[in-house]
């Protein structure tokens, strides 16, 4: 077993912690970067465009374009959290789900027990 440890648990054993994304906080550590390198993440062109494709290796800005490109990654999954978040309590609040479940299990039962005989066309 790895004795690497990731949240408190030998790393890959069960599920992480939180799966929680805050996108703001890996904004604010792309500008904290960005700032020790004297680069604005204003403006910098995406990774593999022609103008990005175009700068030197050596230059902090195509590096930091990569990581705003994390930024937008995880703006696009703190979103998608929130929005399966309010689709859940949508839902939840849609319908009496127990009273549904209960009515699904006497006719099951009914079926199964010979107390309901579905109609045939004859």
């Amino acid at each position: 077993m790895p004795d690497q440890k990731l949240g408190g648990r030998p790393f890959g054993a069960g599920s992480p912690a939180s799966r929680q994304v805050s996108w703001f906080e890996v904004y604010r550590y792309a500008e904290r970067l960005a700032a020790s390198h004297d680069v604005s993440l204003n403006h910098l062109p995406l990774p593999g465009t022609p103008a990005w494709c175009g700068m030197a290796d050596s230059d902090a800005r195509k590096l930091l374009a990569l990581v705003l490109g994390g930024v937008r990654e995880a703006l696009a999954n703190d979103t998608h959290q929130t929005a399966m978040a309010e689709a859940s309590q949508a839902i939840s609040a849609a319908a009496d789900w127990t009273a549904m479940a209960r009515a699904q299990l006497r006719h099951a039962h009914a079926v199964t027990s010979g107390a309901y005989i579905p109609r045939k066309a004859s």
